[in-house]
């Protein structure tokens, strides 16, 4: 030490600075955070603002074709009406040959063609038509130009606006049409052409279209006009014979100027049929005008273009959206349903990376900036707090030590100078009791928070994984995306574990508790995991597969390493303060300041797990396996139906509360864990005392003491009731979403077959004589044909493939309507009693869908009443809010005002298995024969969609009651149920 350059107070004046030493350290390590973090938050704003424009950017390919298919659609339904006027048409012109209004309107010309006739002709209002040379005129011949010719005349002029014309071809060579822009077409057309080899019309040959659907030429430009055009053909056919095409000219100009103008910032829209001819392209349309529209990508020599293509063919199929690599862009493609043609939106990866690099710039010099402020402020508050106390102590300590008895310690400081060695030791004792008690509290909190990192799987029969949870990327370090569809044995270190795991599972009776094994991480080191699981079982006991739960164990396998090598730190520590006995007291005051922050630490540590707890309806428990006492926490009181405190928590208080189908079960596994020391994890339900039943699911692990005893349990509990309940609803909802498709197919099908039987056997039974045997067997046959198609209309109703004809009307007429029609067809001997409103309680809904599903009910009620003699049947409407408290009725319908109609009997009732299923399609009760099995799965159709529900409740020996909530129509925004009830005055009726 330098004695010669002394302070004022005559001690050694130091160049190093504490206070700017630990600015240094701590800026280095605040910076490397801020850069840190807004590394991290610029790949996560990358990642968000991906997903955002992503779906952004499927909403806006759909809205885009559902805008641009506007005319499209509207050519099909022109084509249909068409059609349907020129088969009625024929039909009602018979066998007739208007041969005298035929030569009124055309003339055979000198080049032996047929033609409009000049005289009074104005093409601009009226119809023209060209038949080429040799076309043989005939009676049918005649019959079909002059009705193509009425048809041109009425609905050219009124479709004009939007179609540049209307116009018919025969396949004998003729055209019928209207064009007011070029109205001598029909004159100037050439002689000798022949119609059937040009596109327009060879498109609806049965060569070309077997199938007889509508088609869509190929891209055309038209030099008149100076536009792109588009022609779209229908072929119509009698008795398997072409008779007709129709045919329109779409222009395509407006499409085409807002595909290429109108788009998103930096991204470009083009058009393309899916055998890769181009309808149109931002950067290609001299190459199309040049082609004469007939373009493909492949003869373009343009590599990304062609790339483009290829994976649009390979993946339009799959998605909406998909990266493409090949141009660092995102694709969206979405096939306009009436062309076939795919409407494409190139979004270039480089607009989002912009956005984010631009934001965590911002971070960056926020982060700076408040690096600086914090540097300052904390320069002076250690200077104030830390230094100047420090340097009068150390100036204490020297003096004393060069042998200046004249210090006084003991008259400033009489703690510490009076008895420096027996205040530092009780100080030690003091500080080791203190940390080893918070010690403790922290790895009891630790383990606690540890235990809801476990990794839930769900695998089939073959160890193929179908569920995982998101907490396997901490296990494993895969997203769940690339373990779906994977088998779990293929992460084995040792495949012979799935073998073993298998095993143990059967010997278990298909339930296995702690079983540990190797797993192999992404990045490729091994994973030591401890897996509790049992097999799911099918409505039938058959065994479909397996779930489970997870657990890391790595850290608890070295935990005995890490114990030993923190004991030998400790007793170095303790060895290093017993020898530097000054030094420590020199930093008494910034050990007790840490100590307090610590104490703090720990305090808001535990007053979030409260909140986590009470939030997450998880509860926290540990029990002392040598005393036997138990703690719960606050919300495990809670869970088990008592008020923190109520009662005095013990592991037969927890046993007593297991259902019991599932104490004895409970009771193994917590004696196996036990006499294991292995983990404990168990599903069961509890009943509280005011007798409702909950889901729980419990798990825990036992802490052994310094000698390997068995210390203590600690776990905790978590209420899944509700979650169950969702798992359950989503399930039955899938269900009857799959069922619905699969139904709705078979309808169509059912349909289509239905039809030709019953018109065939209509026209059969006109020919026959209704005294003849087989007059009756066609009626037989007819009749049973009307009843599938019945069965059909439901079935489709059920599947909601047909919108809902929606009219204002009163829910009172209906109701009253309907019990009438039930008295009339039911015995006498059952009752009927109404409770309606006075007023009229309109709905916005298909009035005979509702009509179908309140007969349904009433039919279904009756059905369960049977023979009683006493049978009653309740009808009531009532008005219902359903406010956000409403748990069983949402998220089922929205928030609002609805009208609730309530269908009782007093029938035999029914247990909650057949409750939980009579909306199901095809689950009847009924002997065979009796019921098809659709009424209520075909009414809880109607009413879902009419945003409604529709439920049922019911006891065996006390009846049933079936609930319809339909939406109500509000006269002003602010109404609320109150004055509902006022306008509707609800009542007896």
């Amino acid at each position: 030490m330098n004695l010669n350059n002394q302070s004022n107070d005559g001690l050694p004046e130091r160049k190093g600075s504490l206070a700017k030493t630990t600015l240094f350290k701590m800026a280095f390590r605040i910076g490397f955070v801020i850069v840190a973090m807004t590394t991290i938050f610029y790949f996560h704003v990358i990642s968000a603002i991906t997903n955002q424009s992503l779906e952004q950017l499927e909403k806006y390919i759909h809205e885009r074709v559902e805008r641009e298919r506007g005319i499209f659609t509207l050519a099909t339904k022109n084509h249909k009406f068409l059609k349907d006027q020129i088969l009625a048409g024929m039909a009602d012109m018979g066998e007739g040959d208007p041969k005298e209004f035929f030569d009124k309107n055309f003339a055979l010309l000198p080049d032996g063609t047929t033609r409009t006739r000049l005289e009074g002709f104005d093409g601009t209002k009226q119809a023209f038509a060209f038949f080429g040379k040799n076309v043989k005129i005939d009676a049918d011949f005649r019959r079909r130009a002059m009705l193509l010719l009425d048809l041109s005349n009425r609905f050219g002029p009124a479709w004009h606006h939007t179609f540049q014309n209307v116009y018919f071809t025969m396949p004998e060579n003729a055209l019928v049409g209207y064009w007011p822009d070029f109205p001598s077409w029909a004159h100037d057309a050439p002689t000798d052409w022949y119609m059937p080899d040009e596109e327009f019309m060879s498109v609806a040959s049965f060569k070309n279209n077997p199938n007889r659907e509508m088609s869509w030429t190929g891209l055309f430009f038209d030099n008149p006009s100076k536009t792109w055009m588009v022609s779209v053909e229908t072929p119509v056919d009698i008795g398997g014979r072409h008779i007709v095409t129709i045919g329109h000219d779409i222009v395509l100009k407006e499409l085409m100027d807002r595909t290429v103008n109108q788009n998103l910032e930096g991204a470009h829209n083009f058009i393309l049929r899916p055998d890769g001819r181009l309808i149109v392209h931002p950067g290609k349309m001299d190459a199309l005008k040049k082609a004469g529209g007939n373009q493909k990508i492949q003869d373009l020599n343009d590599p990304e273009l062609t790339a483009m293509f290829e994976a649009i063919k390979n993946g339009v199929a799959d998605k909406t959206v998909f990266d493409f690599e090949g141009a660092n862009s995102y694709l969206a493609v979405v096939k306009i349903p009436e062309t076939g043609w795919y409407f494409v939106t190139v979004y270039p990866k480089k607009i989002i990376s912009g956005i984010a690099f631009a934001t965590a710039q911002i971070v960056l010099l926020l982060g700076a900036l408040s690096l600086i402020l914090e540097l300052l402020i904390m320069f002076f508050v250690l200077k104030g707090q830390v230094t100047q106390p420090l340097h009068s102590v150390l100036g204490a300590i020297q003096r004393i030590g060069r042998g200046d008895l004249t210090a006084r310690l003991d008259d400033k400081r009489s703690d510490e100078l009076g008895g420096l060695a027996v205040e530092v030791n009780a100080m030690a004792t003091t500080l080791e009791e203190d940390v080893t008690r918070r010690e403790e509290t922290v790895r009891s909190l630790s383990s606690i928070l540890e235990n809801m990192q476990d990794v839930y799987c769900r695998t089939d029969m073959d160890g193929v994984i179908v569920s995982v949870s998101a907490s396997v990327s901490d296990l494993l370090g895969y997203g769940i995306s690339e373990l779906i569809g994977k088998k779990l044995c293929d992460y084995y270190v040792n495949p012979r574990d799935r073998d073993s795991f298998m095993k143990s599972l059967q010997d278990g009776d298909g339930v296995i508790s702690a079983f540990e094994c190797q797993l192999r991480h992404k990045d490729g080191h091994k994973v030591w995991a401890s897996t509790n699981a049992h097999f799911l079982f099918d409505e039938n006991g058959a065994v479909v597969g397996i779930e489970g739960t997870t657990r890391n164990i790595t850290k608890r396998r070295q935990q005995d390493i890490e114990v030993l090598s923190a004991q030998t730190k400790l007793q170095d520590l303790l060895k290093e303060k017993t020898e530097a006995l000054s030094r420590e007291a020199a930093n008494r005051l910034a050990a007790e300041n840490a100590l307090q922050e610590r104490s703090l630490e720990l305090m808001a540590t535990k007053d979030n797990l409260v909140r986590a707890q009470s939030l997450g309806h998880m509860g926290s428990w540990f029990q002392d396996l040598k005393t036997n006492d138990v703690q719960w926490s606050d919300e495990q009181f809670r869970i088990f139906g008592y008020e923190p405190g109520e009662i005095e928590p013990s592991r037969q208080v927890f046993l007593d509360a297991v259902h019991s189908r599932d104490r004895e079960r409970v009771k193994e596994t917590v004696d196996r864990s036990l006499e294991n020391k292995g983990p404990l994890e168990v599903e069961c339900r509890i009943v509280r005392p005011d007798g409702e039943i909950r889901d729980i699911y419990a798990q825990g692990h036992i802490e052994l003491d310094a000698n390997g005893a068995k210390s203590r349990m600690v776990g905790i509990v978590l209420d899944i009731t509700d979650r169950k309940s969702l798992e359950q609803k989503l399930f039955h909802s899938q269900k009857i979403e799959s069922l619905g498709s699969m139904a709705g197919g078979v309808a169509h099908n059912l349909n289509n077959l239905l039809l030709p039987i019953m018109a065939l056997n209509q026209l059969v039974r006109e020919k026959l004589d209704k005294e003849t045997p087989e007059y009756g067997y066609l009626d037989k046959s007819i009749e049973a044909s009307q009843q599938a198609r019945d069965i059909v209309a439901k079935v489709m109703a059920f599947s909601r493939q047909e919108k809902p004809q929606r009219v204002e009307f009163d829910v009172n007429d209906i109701l009253g309507h309907m019990v009438d029609l039930a008295k009339s067809a039911l015995p006498s001997t059952m009752t009927f009693s109404m409770n309606l409103s006075d007023r009229p309680i309109t709905i916005l809904a298909d009035k005979t869908q509702i009509e179908t599903t309140v007969m349904n009910v009433l039919t279904n009620a009756a059905d369960a009443i049977g023979d009683k003699v006493d049978g009653h049947i309740d009808v009531t409407a009532k008005l219902r809010e359903v406010g956000a408290n409403d748990e069983k009725l949402l998220p089922e319908i929205a928030i609002g005002n609805y009208v609730e109609i309530i269908v009782s009997d007093n029938g035999s009732g029914m247990d909650r298995h057949t409750r939980d299923r009579i909306f199901d399609p095809f689950f009847t009760t009924k002997a065979v024969g009796k019921g098809t099995g659709l009424g209520l799965s075909t009414s809880h159709g109607i009413i879902i969609k009419h945003g409604g529900t529709i439920f049922a409740n019911s006891e065996i020996g006390k009846g049933c009651s079936i609930h319809i909530y339909l939406p109500l129509i509000s006269k002003k925004k602010s109404e609320n149920l109150h004055d509902l009830e006022q306008r509707y005055s609800i009542g007896a009726k």
